[in-house]
This record gives C-alpha cells, sequence and structure tokens, in this order.
C-alpha cells in the first residue's frame, strides 16, 4: 500500500472537518506514528501478500472523509472511540488512535474455543428482567468480552468501500483479542445497567486541556460472523460510546515470521466488514451520558481494582513526578498523587476557552497577575512544564513539552494555552493546600540547611578561611535563622554577599548548593539561596543551575530579607566559634 494513498481522501474533505479533527486529536511526534502504523500498515502489507486474502490496498484500516448524518462531535467521539478512524494523519488521526488503542478489542476465537470455561460452553439461556426504557443494550444476551491488553491478535473492523471499490475509503477499528466474560458476571452487569438512567449526550463534548485528560477509558465488545457491538466508556468525558452493525468475516491470518520478542509485534491478523457497504459508521453509533465514577466502581467490585488500571497505557500529564514552585517559597516541593489528584480536580472544575494568540493575550490581560504557580518535571528526557497565573478575573495555564537540541538547547516539542473566567482563586486554592500538606517545607526557616558540610567565608569581616562545619554549629545555626523573620523579596539589587556556605548532596563536589549571607545598604540581613551544579568544561569548573536562578551571573534563585539588624551579628558569630 503507498502511502499517499493514507492521505489522498483529505483532498475531499471538507476543511472545517479537518481543522476540528486537529484541534481535538492533534499530531504526535514521529515515533508515536510509527508505532500506530506499525501493526495495521507493515504487518496488514505482509497479510496482503499471502494467499490467505484475496483482496489488496481496501483491506486496510485507510482514511476517510464521512458525510456527516450526526453532528460533528459524535463523529469525533466515535473515531476516538474506534481507536483507529485515521481520518489523515496530518488532521489527528494518529492521537486518536493512540487514546483509544489499548481499549478496543475482540475476542480471540481461538481463545473461545480452546480454552473455554464452564460459564463461557454453558447452553443456559441469559435471563433478565425487562429491560430500562432508555438502556440502549442487553449487556446478558450477547457474549460480551474484556479486553487483553497483552493479546497478540490484531482485528480490524472496517465500514465503507475502498476506492478501488468506487468508495471513498474505509474506516473502522484498530482493536485486540480478550476472552468473553462468564455468563453470571453478564448477568450481573446487566442487572447493573438496566437500573440507570440512559440519555443520550449533548451535541458538544467538554472541551479540556490536555493536561487534563486521564485517558482512563475501558470498553466491552460482542463479535461473532454476523454481528459486531462495542461499548467504549470515557471517564474525561463522562459517556459510553455504542456502535453495533452486521458484520461478515472477509480474512484471517497468523503470521508464521511473528517475532514474540518484539512487543508491538502481531501474531494473528483478522478483518471483518459491515454487510451494508454503504454505511457510514456514524450511522450506528450513539453516544450517552453516565456517572463514570459509579460504573467504574461497579467494575472495580466485579473485576478487582486492577481492572481500569491494565486498560490506561497512556500516561495523563498529572500522573508524573511534578516539582511545584509556590508563590514566596524558596524551592520546589515535589508533589505526591494525593496532591496530583486535588490539582487535577481544581482545574477540571474550571470551564477553560483555549488561546490563539498566547503573547498578545499575556501582555494585555497578564502583567499584573497578583500569582503565579510553576509546575516541571522530566521524563524521557522531555521537560513537561505548565504555569498557572492569576489576574484579578483571569486565570491562565500555558502548557508545554521541551526537549533539547543537538546543541543542547531546550526547543518546544508542543504548546498551548488556555483560559477560564469561573475560578479566579484557583493558583490560591492551590497554595493553600500544598502548604498545609507540606507544612515541614514552609516553616520560618527559609532554607533547608542539613545539607551543609563545610563553609566558605567571602568577603568576611574575619579572615578568609574555608573549614568543616559541625552538627552542633549547624544545629546552633538552624535555631538562630528560626529565630527571625524572614521575608521573601524581589530586589535583587544587593548582590554582594559576607558569608557563602556551600553545601554539597552526600560529600558529592560535583552538585553544590549554596546560601549566601549579607547585609544590605540598609542595614537588613538578606539571605541569597543558590541551587547549582558544577561540571568539568575543557578542564574548567563551570557552574550550571538547576533550579532556574534569576540571574545567570550570580545563579541566586530565591531572596530573602530580615529587619532586624542583629540577625546578622548573631549568624556571624556562630559561624567564628
Amino acid at each position: 500500500m503507498e502511502e499517499k494513498k493514507e492521505f489522498d481522501i483529505l483532498e475531499n474533505t471538507e476543511q472545517s472537518v479537518i481543522d476540528r479533527l486537529s484541534e481535538e486529536f492533534p499530531p504526535d511526534d514521529a515515533e508515536e506514528k510509527e508505532k500506530v502504523f506499525r501493526m495495521s500498515q507493515e504487518k496488514l502489507n505482509k497479510a496482503n501478500n499471502t494467499s490467505k486474502f484475496t483482496e489488496t490496498d481496501e483491506q486496510t484500516v485507510s482514511g476517510v472523509e464521512v458525510v456527516c448524518k450526526r453532528p460533528l462531535w459524535k463523529k469525533c467521539l466515535s473515531m476516538a472511540a474506534a481507536a483507529a478512524i485515521l481520518i489523515g494523519g496530518a488532521a489527528g488521526g494518529f492521537k486518536a488512535y493512540k487514546h483509544f488503542s489499548n481499549t478496543p478489542t475482540i475476542s480471540d476465537k481461538e481463545n473461545i474455543t480452546e480454552e473455554p470455561t464452564t460459564e463461557q460452553t454453558t447452553t443456559e439461556q441469559p435471563t433478565t428482567e425487562p429491560l430500562n426504557n432508555s438502556c440502549p443494550f442487553d449487556f446478558a444476551a450477547h457474549e460480551f468480552s474484556r479486553p487483553d491488553p497483552d493479546s497478540k491478535t490484531a482485528i480490524f473492523v472496517n465500514f465503507g468501500k475502498s476506492e478501488e471499490e468506487g468508495g471513498d475509503g474505509r474506516t473502522g477499528f484498530s482493536l485486540r483479542g480478550g476472552n468473553v466474560i462468564p455468563l453470571e458476571k453478564r448477568q450481573e452487569l446487566a442487572d447493573f445497567f438496566n437500573s440507570l438512567e440512559w440519555e443520550e449526550a449533548d451535541d458538544e463534548p467538554k472541551v479540556l486541556p490536555e493536561f487534563l485528560y486521564t485517558y482512563e477509558r475501558f470498553c466491552f465488545y460482542s463479535l461473532s460472523d454476523d454481528d459486531f457491538i462495542i461499548l467504549n466508556f470515557d471517564g474525561d468525558q463522562s459517556t459510553v460510546v455504542l456502535t453495533s452493525c452486521k458484520v461478515r468475516l472477509e480474512s484471517d491470518y497468523t503470521d508464521e515470521n511473528y517475532d514474540p520478542s518484539d512487543k508491538n509485534a502481531m501474531n494473528r491478523m483478522i478483518q471483518y466488514g459491515a454487510v451494508d457497504e454503504t454505511i457510514d459508521i456514524n450511522d450506528v453509533t450513539k453516544c450517552y451520558k453516565i456517572d463514570y465514577d459509579l460504573i467504574k466502581s461497579k467494575m472495580n467490585e466485579i473485576f478487582g481494582e486492577d481492572f481500569i488500571r491494565s486498560y490506561n497505557e497512556e500516561k495523563s500529564i498529572l500522573n508524573r513526578e511534578w516539582e511545584i514552585e509556590l508563590p514566596f517559597e524558596y524551592y520546589p516541593i515535589t508533589l505526591n498523587k494525593e496532591d496530583n489528584d486535588f490539582i487535577y480536580n481544581i482545574l477540571r472544575k474550571c470551564k477553560w476557552e483555549k488561546l490563539d494568540d498566547t503573547s498578545s493575550f499575556i501582555e494585555e490581560n497578564m502583567q499584573n497577575s497578583i500569582s503565579i504557580i510553576d509546575l516541571s518535571c522530566y521524563e524521557d528526557n522531555i521537560r513537561y512544564s505548565f504555569i498557572i497565573m492569576s489576574s484579578s478575573d483571569i486565570t491562565f495555564i500555558g502548557y508545554g513539552e521541551w526537549q533539547p537540541n543537538d546543541d543542547g538547547i531546550e526547543e518546544p516539542v508542543y504548546t498551548s494555552s488556555w483560559i477560564n473566567k469561573d475560578n479566579i482563586n484557583a493558583v490560591q486554592q492551590i497554595t493553600d493546600y500544598i502548604n498545609s500538606k507540606h507544612s515541614e517545607l514552609t516553616k520560618e526557616v527559609p532554607v533547608d540547611l542539613s545539607f551543609i558540610d563545610r563553609v566558605d567565608w567571602l568577603y568576611s569581616a574575619l579572615d578568609t578561611k574555608q573549614f568543616d562545619i559541625t552538627d552542633d554549629k549547624m544545629q546552633k545555626l538552624k535555631e538562630c535563622l528560626g529565630r527571625y523573620d524572614w521575608k521573601m523579596t524581589d530586589d535583587s539589587n544587593y548582590f554582594g554577599y559576607d558569608i557563602g556556605i556551600i553545601g554539597t548532596t552526600d560529600n558529592n563536589n560535583d552538585s553544590i548548593t549554596e546560601l549566601r549571607i549579607g547585609k544590605a545598604w540598609d542595614g537588613k540581613t538578606m539571605i541569597c539561596f543558590a541551587g547549582c551544579e558544577v561540571t568539568d568544561i575543557d578542564g574548567k569548573l563551570a557552574v550550571t543551575n538547576i533550579r532556574e536562578p534569576k540571574s545567570e551571573s550570580d545563579c541566586l534563585n530565591r531572596f530573602y530579607v530580615c529587619d532586624d539588624e542583629n540577625a546578622y551579628s548573631e549568624i556571624e558569630k556562630i559561624l567564628s566559634e
């Protein structure tokens, strides 16, 4: 299959459709794209060259623009739920695939027939109470299956006709194998679903910034030689997307050259096609509102606490090891899962609007921001960051992913900006929570001195010298600092200092943290806290900051001031003993 055929269909696609898909599902990097097509393109190309396939290119899961008989948002939702509606990679099909590729799966017939369970082979017909009038499916009457993320069976369910057959191309689901749910559990789920009230979703989905997506979703499906039903439950949208139609088996291929060491390789590939080749996937798809947390709780009760977790390979942004810098705090605080969840819930309650011109907006609206929160983390050589700013009437979030180029300079991989006007206290709520949870980090002593293992006198009234500091002396210094009221300041005009306390981590001289103490011109005691790393460059030591200092010249990133003139004298006395 030529690569061009994956994108030719976009020539006949309305620009509004492409624009919407691009916004909802932006394309990812080359590595992710390669992963997306690895199974569907390379494996099917190999399969198409065997005698088991009677057709050629039309059997691939290729993209197509569909005449919308439902609102466009339903088209987007069904695409995302399907996991493989590849409507032009440039228009966002890769993102749709990535978000859902691990959830919709089809039962592996060999697994069912060769390793049947008692529940699976019983001839007993399921009985259910009369369905709730609004319940769109009968869970007990069909052999619904759970997905198996480790299955090596790839299954494609296709809709439409290929271009060679006179159609616009084929769309559909890219799935993995699984096992049929025992009848007893299907009956329990049927009774549960029938007890709920079901209502079709509104015409517009929730609009969420990408860092607020949990990517928490799961599915059930039923597939036979005649019928296909799939239910995709989405925690981010609080919806279930139902697709059902008549299908027929088109091909079943086993790869004799399967490499089990390749985690992305598939051993078996099965293709189904809709019996009615004229239908659009949206013709057989509906979307319903759900109480996702209630349904998730029931799933955990029936299948165990790891049920949801096993289906979510995609990592949400807030499910990372973040460091947060709060207003007027002296160094970053490492967040735990509970902290992440709190921040997520605060931000998710806001109604967000996406910004197109970030620079102009900040210049016009955020110059007088009253508070700023900065979160960052590093993973797989990428720095993830977002800044939250609040003014008197707006909360702004700027999100970015940064990666170093060949010269070691960070360049943006992806950025986006959002605003909301309904919760202008988001920054304060987060700040108050983090301070209350990490009170040991916000005590009156503005710096953690436990790392210090030596002192270096610089420009001191005493003779310049360097000596090791004892544990007893360090304890006295901590107590001294704790007796005074230190306030953070942005006044960095005073760069001179009389005492430099240099600390190393575990006696590692390559990692240095420095506390500078001195008197300001007005007699106030000034403390500057610096985080820096020393590296050897061409035989010379160079200081590289690790906590984004206020200026490269002094590597300082936190300034504190004390109005009491006695503070400096007491500090100097303790260190000179």
